[in-house]
């Protein structure tokens, strides 16, 4: 896919100057600081299929960094986007009311995946909808509020947390930025929306988080970061990627780390199952990648959102901003519950990351190369200037139709 993009935006416009996306060198670092754990590797073979994962999610990164290169083609993205969450709503609700699945996850492998590629992707969707005067929002708040069903049907005791706090902070700076009769309707009826669905969804939410294994989850999870400490101690370099996997379990003495807890708790010892992954994205990244892995990935995360910080209080285009502006609070929730569970590794969760780090690289390079005295808006259409031309109006007029 990622190709195809790339590919159909050089032939559309093959004048078209290539530009290296913004936050390329700092994903290669991080791709280059991890991959020196291979010395270390127990499974080379699983290392590199890690790597090459990574590495090839870079098709998709060039692809739509390409492709999304004029702010409508942006803006479109974010409706289909509104499309699929829509989609995946009903899928959520099938599993949830008629197959009967406690914790649904939709069409995806895990709920707490699903949880958070709704979250990723329904900030920047709320906070276009709330800011920017354009009959496109209704069906964008549609989308937006297709990912608090899902959120809440999927019972992801975490993503409920950050759901709620990412949106009380949108809303909150939303509402700062330009208060307006409208805003203060649809926050007030959200709230009032919010309130009836909570009431009706309490007894199951409340179940989820007393649910007689938590304790022992959280146990489990604590004995896994403890392994994962035991393993960059005695390399500081990293186990290899998907190593962990292969060394939580017999022969490797980390096992013990599990077998030791399990006998504490009386259960019974099977040599023959197998232990679980590390839920924790960064102690995973520990464990397998390093002190350099996870120096690095906190550097590329800490420098993307930064940029999209900056672009979403730059002035010019008010939806650039709501748009960088969203992308950060999508992503700083995700990064947020990747302290307890590996989302952005699922590959789902991790190609709709890399494509807003494509949508964020891109609206990085119109605000490098304007001009203190030019809009964003006309940085943008100039970015395709056989389709737009800024002296014809005529012309300008017809593309706005034809595009929608």
């Amino acid at each position: 896919m990622g190709i195809a993009l790339a590919v159909s935006a050089l032939l559309e416009n093959s004048s078209h100057r290539f530009r290296i996306p913004a936050g390329l060198a700092a994903y290669l670092l991080y791709c280059f600081a991890s991959s020196l754990s291979l010395f270390w590797a127990e499974n080379l073979h699983y290392h590199f299929m890690a790597l090459h994962k990574m590495l090839f999610v870079l098709c998709l990164f060039f692809g739509a960094f390409a492709y999304l290169k004029t702010k409508r083609r942006i803006l479109y993205f974010f409706q289909v986007m509104a499309v699929i969450l829509l989609w995946e709503c009903l899928a959520v609700l099938k599993t949830r009311y008629i197959d009967g699945q406690y914790q649904s996850r939709g069409t995806f492998e895990h709920q707490n995946a699903l949880a958070m590629y709704a979250i990723l992707i329904s900030m920047p969707i709320l906070s276009l909808a709330l800011g920017s005067d354009n009959p496109r929002n209704k069906f964008l708040f549609a989308g937006f509020c297709a990912s608090c069903i899902i959120v809440v049907v999927a019972l992801s005791r975490a993503s409920l947390l950050v759901f709620g706090f990412g949106i009380s902070l949108v809303l909150i700076v939303c509402l700062i930025h330009k208060p307006t009769q409208k805003k203060l309707l649809f926050i007030g009826a959200f709230s009032l929306i919010a309130f009836v669905g909570a009431l009706i969804s309490m007894d199951t939410i409340v179940s989820r988080f007393n649910d007689s294994g938590n304790i022992a989850s959280e146990e489990y999870r604590r004995i896994l970061n403890n392994a994962a400490l035991a393993m960059v101690k005695d390399y500081p370099m990293g186990i290899g990627w998907n190593n962990y996997a292969l060394l939580i379990n017999a022969p490797y003495e980390y096992a013990d780390f599990v077998w030791n807890w399990m006998a504490e708790k009386n259960h019974s010892i099977d040599e023959n199952r197998q232990n679980s992954c590390v839920e924790s994205h960064y102690f995973l990244l520990l464990a397998e990648n390093g002190w350099g892995g996870l120096l690095s990935y906190g550097f590329l995360i800490i420098l993307t959102l930064f940029r999209n910080f900056r672009a979403s209080i730059t002035p010019g285009d008010i939806e650039l901003q709501l748009i960088s502006f969203g992308i950060a609070m999508g992503c700083s929730m995700n990064y947020l519950q990747s302290a307890f569970e590996r989302v952005l590794t699922q590959p789902r969760n991790l190609m709709l990351w890399i494509i807003l780090f494509a949508v964020s690289a891109r609206i990085e390079s119109w605000r490098k190369i304007r001009p203190v005295s030019q809009s964003w808006s006309s940085i943008a259409d100039a970015e395709m200037p056989e389709l737009i031309s800024p002296s014809s109006k005529a012309s300008r007029r017809s593309i706005e139709t034809l595009l929608g």
